[in-house]
């Protein structure tokens, strides 16, 4: 079984609008559980992961309104980090 980042990856970068809007969702719960722990967090390697993921969804987003939205959610992500050394990282 792949890992949980490289399975966000594949479905963020999918060029189904739908499957890219429940992978944020559910990106953003992964996130929250992941840092809720004082020593949770994330490697250099998972976000990585992660950035690559976020950075082909915004690339198939071809419509310039969607893609703002996309942003704004996105940008939102950093409030489910739940321990503030995590979001040092």
């Amino acid at each position: 079984m792949q890992p949980a980042e490289i399975q966000f990856a594949q479905r963020l970068a999918s060029h189904e609008k739908g499957i890219r809007d429940r992978a944020v969702k559910k990106l953003r719960q992964y996130i929250s559980v992941k840092t809720q722990k004082e020593t949770g967090g994330f490697s250099q390697e998972e976000l990585l992961k992660i950035w690559k993921g976020l950075f082909y969804c915004m690339w198939v987003q071809d419509e310039p309104l969607l893609q703002e939205e996309l942003a704004n959610t996105i940008s939102q992500l950093i409030h489910a980090v739940n321990n503030s050394d995590a979001r040092k990282s």
